[in-house]
């Protein structure tokens, strides 16, 4: 029976076809099954699947719902439309071997109209194997209408179901003669708990696969200790929940441990108010880790320890409104090792959040709008996020009223299907002309973002987060050079995820190894900073050949800059495709020679080039007789960072390389840098940003 609900451009029919027949009222188990139907253009639809008990060839009451499956316009991978006609599906629901009884086909297009269409399973009639079995429930005798009505299916693909009659007896007419596979019944008959899937061999025809329905207790319990065993006496609040329905037990634990009892089968999860523990204690990230999810069976005794960490470091952090102190504001903090941190501001709208260090990795902290909420007409500066890199540092959060907005997304790479992998670079904005820092940007959620900035001047530059492992993309561009924002402005900026494939190898030909002292290659793909890809790898002191890897575009080579000698090719352009994996790359150098010409008039120092930069960046000048010459790098405040030169240069241009480190080996930090240049009576300075 095919009962139609017209509704214009939505759902209206639902076809079953068997052997090329459309609506046959019966079919045999093991024939192939096709559905056709229509729906909205690029709509998904909802396809149900009845038993139809009353054999009316409807949905009504008493009906029993099988199995429910979202089915897409145009989809081809999850369960896909053979039918390229927008707003129509073909697909097929391959051998259908359900037990021999009446069904209901229901589809339910997004506009809620809908179509059905029934039909009748007749039995196999030569199956390559039959399983036949009982099932038996504890303290009922055969026969009885309990043991009737029982499904038993196997979960595999093609799907086979069989019907218990009130001896629990049942055949299963498998479309294979041999296999493996995971067996379960599909009803649950109270107060008696449900038998656990069995996973069975068959080759040929068996009887014996049997389910038997029991009677029993289970119980749920654990101890809450540090990560020393030591148990932690705190009232914490334990709850016992049921992944299925919802329903949360309650267990006040104040002697470090708790037990849960007469627990009924099914499938659970612990959770704990960690609020119990903060400020002296963390506990592990219970509700995403798979030990603290699990399956209660009849008689089972199950035990989960909670392990915390002590606190041992803090998070410090300011709040403020339009530069006023912010009281009363709660900050929350995340790790994916620890946990969950919490601490509110007080007067002068400082706070700590008690925290572990663990294994080093970030917190994530943000304002808690769901407990404090800005004003309104407020936004908080940034996106919200802010990460402690390290774990430890100072965090400033900023709540504004005058704002405009910097907003995009991340757009993605078919290649790169975890969403995790677009989160490990940041977006680094600074303020112009001082180029002070202003906030990152990570967007721990999704693939868009949004920053709120006070009206001005700003630039950005992508980096890769420190302490976390390295990304498997590049990002283009990987900066904003300059950006203007008033009151109620909005500029959007994308940026384009590529997955990085191809190794390449750099080699240096011809020059003395001895030579080679914090030199790089930079490599810029599809542009030149900031709209690139951007790629500065250094050399160790004495290689000749350093590797990196890049992704698909047209790259821009430029060979290091190596004292004493000169490329024969300062720059190179190399395409790579998306099928390349490897690329060898030589430059080759000659020793530097004299070249004839005019002599500079004067000691004259440029702009070093790229600024900002993240890695190295280049430094050229020149003089006009040969004399001793000083380079230096001082940071804002006037501390001396890195002597870069100190000696006679020869009449001429000179170029030198800061690679971003101090005297000391140690890697400078992100912020605004003084070079320096002393020849005689001349002091000459450049500003120099450095991202990392």
């Amino acid at each position: 029976m095919l009962l139609l609900v017209p509704f214009l451009g939505a759902t209206s029919f639902v076809t079953l076809v068997v052997d090329g027949v459309e609506n046959p009222p019966t079919m045999n188990q093991g024939d192939m099954l096709f559905l056709r139907m229509d729906c909205g253009e690029g709509n998904t639809v909802l396809l149900e699947l009845f038993i139809d008990a009353d054999a009316s060839g409807t949905v009504s009451d008493g009906d029993f719902l099988l199995f429910e499956v979202p089915v897409a316009d145009n989809d081809t991978i999850v369960i896909p439309d053979l039918d390229p006609t927008p707003g129509m599906i073909y697909t097929t629901s391959g051998p259908l071997g359900l037990a021999p009884l009446p069904y209901v086909f229901r589809i339910t297009d997004e506009d809620d109209s809908w179509a059905e269409a029934g039909i009748i399973i007749m039995p196999h009639p030569d199956p390559p194997a039959v399983i036949t079995g009982h099932v038996h429930i504890d303290g009922v005798l055969a026969p009885s209408p309990l043991l009737s009505m029982i499904w038993i299916e196997n979960m595999g693909f093609p799907m086979v179901s069989a019907i218990t009659d009130e001896m629990g007896y049942f055949e299963l007419n498998m479309l294979t003669e041999s296999g493996t596979d995971m067996f379960r019944v599909r009803r649950d008959v109270p107060p008696y708990i449900t038998p656990e899937p069995r996973e069975f061999t068959w080759d040929g025809d068996f009887h014996g696969l049997d389910f038997r329905y029991t009677l029993g207790h289970s119980y749920v319990y654990g101890d809450i200790v540090t990560v020393d065993d030591e148990p932690i006496t705190l009232p914490v609040h334990i709850f016992l929940v049921n992944q299925m329905t919802g329903v949360r037990t309650e267990f006040l634990a104040e002697d470090g441990s708790y037990m849960f009892t007469d627990v009924s089968p099914g499938e659970y999860r612990i959770d704990v108010t960690t609020a119990d523990l903060i400020p002296e204690y963390m506990t592990e990230l219970y509700w995403d880790d798979p030990y603290f999810r699990f399956t209660v069976s009849a008689g089972d005794s199950i035990r989960k320890n909670l392990t915390c960490f002590p606190t041992d470091t803090m998070i410090t952090a300011d709040v403020f409104i339009d530069g006023a102190p912010a009281p009363n504001y709660w900050l929350f903090g995340f790790n994916y090792t620890m946990g969950f941190t919490k601490a509110e501001t007080g007067a002068e709208g400082s706070t700590e959040l008690a925290c572990a260090v663990g294994d080093g990795s970030a917190y994530r902290v943000r304002i808690g709008r769901e407990l404090s909420p800005p004003p309104a007409g407020y936004v908080i500066e940034g996106a919200n996020y802010l990460w402690d890199e390290p774990v430890g540092s100072h965090l400033e959060f900023n709540i504004i009223s005058s704002f405009g907005a910097i907003v995009g997304e991340m757009l993605s790479d078919p290649d790169i299907t975890e969403l995790d992998d677009y989160h490990l670079h940041r977006i680094t904005f600074y303020s112009l002309p001082e180029t002070t820092f202003v906030t990152h940007i990570t967007n721990p959620y999704s693939l868009s973002y949004e920053c709120f900035l006070s009206p001005g001047e700003y630039m950005a530059v992508v980096s890769e987060r420190p302490f976390m492992r390295p990304a498997p993309a590049m990002v283009k561009p990987s900066g904003i050079s300059s950006v203007s924002l008033a009151h109620g402005d909005t500029t959007r900026v994308d940026f384009q995820y590529n997955k990085k494939h191809c190794d390449v190898f750099v080699h240096i030909e011809g020059a003395d190894p001895d030579s080679i002292r914090e030199v790089a290659v930079i490599a810029q793909g599809d542009g030149v900073w900031p709209d690139c890809y951007f790629v500065r790898a250094k050399f160790a002191d004495g290689e000749t050949s350093v590797s990196f890897e890049v992704c698909d575009a047209e790259w821009l080579f430029t060979a290091p800059e190596i004292p004493g000698f000169t490329p024969t090719t300062p720059e190179t352009t190399i395409i790579i495709d998306e099928e390349q994996t490897l690329l060898h790359l030589t430059f080759e150098y000659n020793i530097t020679g004299i070249v004839e010409g005019a002599l500079p008039s004067a000691v004259s120092l440029a702009p070093n080039y790229p600024n900002p930069f993240n890695a190295a960046t280049s430094i050229e000048f020149t003089v006009h007789s040969s004399q001793n010459v000083r380079v230096d790098v001082f940071d804002i405040s006037g501390r001396a960072m890195r002597n870069l030169h100190d000696g006679e240069v020869s009449a001429g241009a000179h170029k030198l390389l800061w690679d971003g480190t101090t005297d000391a080996g140690e890697l400078a930090g992100s912020g605004v840098y003084m070079l320096r240049l002393t020849a005689g009576d001349s002091v000459l300075q450049r500003k120099m940003l450095l991202i990392k």
